[in-house]
């Protein structure tokens, strides 16, 4: 236990010693950073000032601005040398020109930068050259129509950073080291007092209670488990030393238990052999008398059944014939129905013929009206000619006669639409002409078949009213039988009663005989059990030792 404590806590604190310093390195490095790139853009934003202010003061003069440019770049580069930055100015027009107070210097990743150019004016790069890294700074100046580069390397300013990281690990280490002993003697202080409780809880698992458990200790934790395991301790020594009396007790009590149930074992056997004889004899008589109440039962049931199929039978005979009376009656009044039908089928079928009769005399008419038709069509066309050879005279006569063809040619088609009308009519009633006849037809043969159905309704109701005498006087006779019936079943029914009685007085006892046979065994068996669980119970608490 101690050294899983002793590696988590160590874990732990490496972690976050660890985690602490990386992330207070990286932060100072990328505040350095920032602050270098700041004051890039700085100087070059002063440049470009600085080319500004001169153009104007030094126009056409391009010596003299010459001069005083790179005089003050001169001074920035002093001035940055003494914060420790080492950078060097170039104009980029065509070609990359260095600066006079960096003459000799090249610009480190040429075409790099110049990609970078052409795709912005002005910004901040960072790229590792030749293994070295590079911080450069560029904007362009509108007049003079060139671009500055400001280069840095790293290495001129980070070298703070890297000695606050030398001194960083060196803090981190002893730090974890200081850590690691005040953690390993906290763990060995909690973990002691622990081993010396755990040995003492062992020996108490194996039975010895006559152990002293109590535990010092200067962590109240540990003190609080050490009181709670020591009141454990108290009241299970108590309690064993309880339960090894009460199962001495037992063991008593459980011996006068199997004397008790030897004694109550031999009364039931000796009840049950009484109880038997008793049930042999009702169950005889029982026996007789159900045989004597089941025949009675029969030969009731038997006549009620026959009365019943009687009265079905009589109720059927009179619903058959009232049925066949109204049936009867209804055929009656259908034949006349049907007549009547067959009359008024009749009529319709001569009008109908008599529809399609003037249905071609219309044909007719419509076929001379047609020709009518087409001659007033060539007469108007034979007036609109002779209108026209008349000239201006004729031009009236000429719109009149246009009206008349129109009204021909309407005439025509009325006319033809009317036929085909006529045309449509005339089929569909030769239709129903046809079926008609067919239904007349069928109308005759039903009714002939009425006619038949209603002689044979008269022959059934003859038979039907012969066959209600007879039933009647068969149901007198069964009800004469019937009357003496009640009073032998009574008598069998009071004997068969007292049987029943007796048998199922005998059958409860048994069953009350079994039962407490079977409560009795299953007392044996759970006696049996206590005797196991007390043999267990005492074997168990021999292996305590309290004294």
């Amino acid at each position: 236990m101690a050294a899983r404590l002793n590696v988590i806590f160590v874990l732990l604190l490496t972690l976050s010693i660890v985690s602490v310093g990386f992330i207070s390195y990286t932060y100072a490095e990328n505040v350095l950073k920032n602050s270098v790139e700041e004051r890039l853009q700085r100087e070059a934003n002063s440049t470009r000032e600085m080319a500004e202010y001169l153009r104007l003061a030094y126009i056409g003069q391009e010596d003299r601005f010459e001069k005083q440019f790179q005089t003050g770049v001169k001074e920035q580069v002093v001035g940055l040398m003494q914060d420790d930055l080492n950078t060097n100015f170039f104009l980029v027009d065509e070609d990359v020109t260095p600066l006079k107070v960096n003459a000799n210097q090249e610009l480190p990743g040429e075409d790099i930068v110049l990609d970078y150019m052409e795709e912005e004016d002005s910004g901040v790069l960072h790229e590792d050259i030749n293994g070295e890294r590079y911080s450069y700074a560029f904007l362009r100046i509108q007049d003079i129509n060139k671009q500055l580069v400001i280069s840095l390397p790293e290495k001129s300013y980070i070298g703070p950073i890297k000695q606050l990281q030398h001194s960083m690990w060196i803090v981190v280490g002893a730090s974890l080291l200081i850590s690691t002993l005040i953690v390993l003697f906290s763990v060995r202080s909690m973990t002691k007092p622990l081993k010396i409780l755990r040995n003492k809880m062992a020996k108490v698992s194996q039975g010895d209670l006559t152990e002293d458990v109590h535990v010092t200790s200067s962590i109240p934790e540990i003190r609080s488990l050490s009181n709670s395991f020591y009141n454990m301790f108290k009241v299970m020594r108590l309690t064993i030393g309880e339960v090894k009396t009460t199962a001495d007790q037992l063991t008593v009590a459980s011996e006068k238990m199997d004397k008790s149930s030897i004694d109550i074992n031999n009364y039931h056997d000796q009840m049950h052999e009484v109880v038997s004889q008793v049930g042999g004899g009702a169950e005889q008589t029982a026996s007789s008398s159900d045989q004597s109440i089941r025949w009675f039962h029969e030969m009731k049931g038997s006549l009620q059944r026959v009365t019943e199929r009687v009265e079905q039978v009589k109720h059927s005979a009179q619903n058959m014939g009232e049925k066949s009376s109204d049936g009867e009656e209804q055929m009656t009044e259908m034949i006349t129905s049907m007549d009547d039908l067959s009359q008024g089928f009749e009529s319709l079928h001569s009008t109908i013929k008599k529809v399609t009769e003037h249905a071609v005399t219309i044909k007719q008419n419509v076929a001379t009206i047609q020709q009518i038709s087409r001659h007033t069509k060539l007469l108007a066309i034979n007036a609109s000619i002779e209108a026209s050879r008349g000239g201006g005279a004729g031009k009236g006569f000429s719109v009149v006669a246009m009206e008349v063809r129109k009204l021909a040619e309407q005439t025509s088609d009325l006319s033809e639409g009317i036929t085909e009308s006529v045309s449509a009519t005339n089929t569909v009633s030769k239709q129903a002409l046809e079926e008609f006849e067919q239904m007349l037809e069928y109308l005759y043969k039903h009714v002939d078949t009425a006619k038949v159905t209603k002689n044979t309704f008269t022959y059934l109701l003859q038979h039907i009213e012969e066959t209600n005498e007879r039933l009647h006087v068969m149901h007198k006779a069964v009800g004469h039988v019937e009357q003496f019936i009640p009073e032998v079943e009574e008598v069998t029914s009071n004997f068969s009663s007292i049987a029943q009685q007796t048998l199922a007085s005998t059958r409860e006892m048994r069953v009350l005989s079994d039962r407490q046979h079977v409560t009795h065994e299953h007392s044996l068996e759970t006696i049996k059990e206590l005797h196991d669980w007390l043999d267990s119970l005492t074997h168990r608490l021999s292996q305590f030792r309290i004294e």
